[in-house]
């Protein structure tokens, strides 16, 4: 079995890599309660949410509101919450 990829193949990771983006883009100009419905309303919410930049993510989660963003990140991988820890807990260099 090869793992070339093939044209076709490279063009529907562009097409779904593009549509992504675009998700996201909508997802952060809407409003929190709206930005979450989408989130979980999308077909595949896990990887919607893991394909946010951490920062993007850090953002919706302040602008969702923290305890309603618990869904989001249930989902969310280890490097976005690590960053999410990162930036609540440090405080200078100081925890």
């Amino acid at each position: 079995m090869s793992d070339t990829v093939t044209p076709h193949q490279q063009a529907n990771l562009a097409r779904k890599a593009l549509k992504l983006e675009k998700t996201r883009q909508e997802i952060l100009q809407s409003e929190g309660q709206h930005a979450l419905d989408m989130i979980l309303g999308s077909s595949s919410p896990a990887t919607l949410i893991q394909s946010f930049p951490e920062q993007d993510l850090y953002y919706l989660m302040h602008k969702v509101g923290i305890h309603d963003f618990t869904p989001v990140l249930a989902r969310a991988s280890s490097q976005q919450w690590e960053y999410i820890l990162d930036v609540e807990v440090w405080d200078d260099d100081r925890l």
